[in-house]
């Protein structure tokens, strides 16, 4: 509301004395609307960048504190004058102004819009499946791979069996010669099994005599004698009918 407006409800209420002190009280001084809206108006930006806009209690405080006086606030009379709705009262140079705050921020007179409750979603059965525009058949899953069959369990190969003892050589036989009166040779080495054979080449028979263990009797010119040594040891034979012919056969 200007001041004019307020002058003619001087003159209606308090007649022409009340309008000549109503006039010079509040409208006397040399008032720039224009200059206080702009320092109003630098006042709620400073509000805006500290708060980020409209919607915070911080914010709407701090509007009120530019309405109220603020970075405009001088001294002035405790009696603060009410403003009609949408404006705010504002002292300049020790006196109270109503000026028209929409001009510098229009939102700060109107009220911040509330957000109705989005409708709460209705709750779907337990159990219920919901409908699908496009439903997709259930993918067929590969059949399991069947499962390798473990070889059956060996049998633990056989202990080794134990070298066959080699066999026993075969017997042999070990030739002795009688001859010249003497037993050739003197000494036979045979092993347990193997045969001597006693030969006689002299014209006078002669024996192979071991006493106690073995005799071969007399052997003529030209005739042979076997005998089998299955028992080991040492065997020092003679010659019966020439005891001086000696001859010795070792059995292993």
């Amino acid at each position: 509301m200007s001041k004019w407006a307020y002058a003619l409800v001087g003159v209606v209420v308090l007649g022409v004395g009340g309008f000549a002190v109503f006039y010079l009280g509040t409208g006397s001084s040399s008032f720039d609307e224009d200059a206080a809206l702009r320092e109003t108006g630098a006042c709620q930006a400073k509000c805006r960048d500290q708060y980020g806009g409209s919607g915070s209690a911080g914010f709407d405080a701090c509007i009120r504190g530019c309405g109220e006086g603020g970075v405009l606030r001088e001294e002035c009379p405790s009696d603060r004058p009410a403003c009609p709705a949408g404006e705010s009262v504002v002292c300049r140079r020790g006196v109270w102004y109503c000026i028209d705050t929409s001009r510098v921020f229009p939102e700060t007179n109107n009220p911040t819009p509330t957000a109705s409750p989005a409708p709460a979603p209705t709750p779907t059965p337990t159990g219920a499946r919901t409908p699908s525009s496009t439903q997709q058949p259930p993918a067929l899953l590969p059949p399991p791979a069947p499962s390798p069959t473990p070889p059956p369990p060996q049998p633990p190969a056989p202990a080794p069996e134990p070298p066959s003892p080699p066999p026993p050589p075969a017997p042999a036989t070990v030739n002795v010669t009688i001859e010249h009166f003497a037993f050739s040779p003197s000494t036979v080495t045979v092993n347990a099994g193997d045969t001597v054979v006693f030969t006689n080449k002299d014209a006078v028979g002669h024996t192979a005599t071991k006493t106690g263990a073995f005799d071969t009797g007399i052997i003529t010119e030209g005739q042979s004698k076997s005998l089998v040594f299955a028992q080991k040891g040492t065997f020092d034979y003679f010659c019966d009918p020439h005891p001086y012919m000696r001859g010795t056969v070792i059995v292993e």
